[in-house]
């Protein structure tokens, strides 16, 4: 199940708030011998975070559970750059922070409201310094959105007390929520650099639409010379010769065209009525998202 955006905070009794987790949103399958831990797009995430799988391979029930995998900085914080650099920094603690639970012992929860699953999640679930609970409050978003602002976090989560769960669905019963615009993105194409700078000038963005890909700008701030040098890596081998945009976009030099399939995060300051974004900002790279499934709604 997945959220749509709201721009605003609010308080409401018959809604729910959670911490919007800045990690991989990830499925754990415990129904049979063939455990398995897996993201949004299928990538499994078994052998990459081992100690969690360990513990999720220890529970008591049959389960599927749905959360979001969480690295944490030296300082305790949430770290997706650290969560990205696990396999040269693998000491980093990480934790699956369990939010949902879609299966329980044979029968289906998704039928169940909210509340409900919350409350059979909180007791079959077993914790431990890999695998929490992911709790909730209820009806002060407001007041919870800026103890998140003030502890530096993403956003939060609001959640309808009695929604149900629609798998690959983006529902009105939950929205997020977040403290700084941000947005995925399809890189279809790079300029040239101009300068001392090396590599690519900027990254050539889009989202599909109905599904055509539809232009909605370019960033060339937000990197340094290393990631710049890392992202045109990850281009060169996805380079053709025709655009992937329905309609080609203007620019100022001859671009690249690439195949689109990278997904970059953005932070942006407006997104205007013709779906442009004002002053994107690169953040990173989101290799845990399908690519089909950046769009606009």
């Amino acid at each position: 199940m997945l959220c749509k955006s709201a721009e605003n905070p609010f308080d409401n009794e018959l809604w729910a708030f959670e911490i919007k987790w800045d990690g991989y949103r990830a499925i754990a399958d415990l129904r049979n011998r063939d455990q398995k831990l897996y993201s949004r797009n299928s990538v499994d995430f078994s052998a990459k975070f081992k100690n969690v799988m360990s513990s999720l391979i220890a529970q008591e029930h049959e389960m599927i559970l749905d959360g979001e995998i969480v690295a944490y900085d030296e300082l305790g914080k949430p770290s997706f750059q650290a969560l990205q650099n696990i396999e040269e920094n693998p000491q980093t603690t990480v934790i699956y922070q369990v939010f949902d639970l879609l299966w329980l012992n044979g029968l289906s929860t998704e039928h169940l409201e909210y509340q409900q699953r919350k409350e059979l999640l909180k007791r079959a679930l077993k914790q431990d310094e890999f695998i929490q609970y992911h709790d909730y409050i209820k009806e002060s978003g407001m007041e919870f959105f800026k103890l998140i602002k003030d502890m530096q976090l993403e956003g939060i989560i609001a959640k309808k007390l009695d929604s149900l769960y629609y798998e690959d669905t983006r529902s009105n019963d939950w929205l997020k929520i977040k403290v700084m615009q941000t947005d995925e993105v399809i890189i279809g194409g790079f300029t040239h650099p101009k300068g001392n700078r090396k590599y690519f000038g900027s990254l050539i963005l889009g989202k599909y639409i109905k599904g055509e890909l539809k232009f909605c700008g370019h960033t060339g701030t937000g990197f340094s010379t290393e990631t710049l040098r890392k992202i045109y890596q990850k281009l060169k081998p996805l380079i053709i010769e025709d655009s992937p945009f329905k309609k080609t976009p203007l620019t100022n030099d001859t671009p690249t065209w690439v195949r689109p399939l990278l997904i970059a995060e953005i932070k942006y300051s407006k997104l205007t009525n013709d779906r442009l974004y004002r002053h994107p900002v690169f953040l990173r790279l989101r290799e845990d998202l399908d690519s089909e499934n950046i769009r606009f709604d």
